[in-house]
């Protein structure tokens, strides 16, 4: 998300950003935009930024140290919409 992006509570993601090849406009609710505005300003050009340098990234090395410091072992996801294959 880019902060040129957020208009009056609106995220408006360029087509140019998007597989539908559209421009989408996705409302924010109150809750999400006072989360936004509070947050540090790390870019001029990206809201979630680490480095300020470029958009946050590297979730699943973040993860695996949390589940590691918290003592999760089986991080393996076991739901499925369907019953395996027989």
């Amino acid at each position: 998300m880019r902060w040129n992006e957020l208009q009056d509570g609106v995220w408006v993601l360029p087509a140019s950003r998007n597989k539908t090849a559209q421009e989408l406009a996705r409302p924010l609710s109150g809750a999400a935009q006072e989360v936004i505005l509070g947050l540090p300003r790390l870019s001029e050009e990206w809201v979630f930024s680490r480095s300020g340098i470029s958009a946050i990234g590297g979730l699943s090395q973040l993860k695996a140290g949390l589940d590691f410091a918290s003592g999760v072992s089986d991080t393996s996801c076991t739901i499925s919409a369907a019953p395996p294959a027989r």
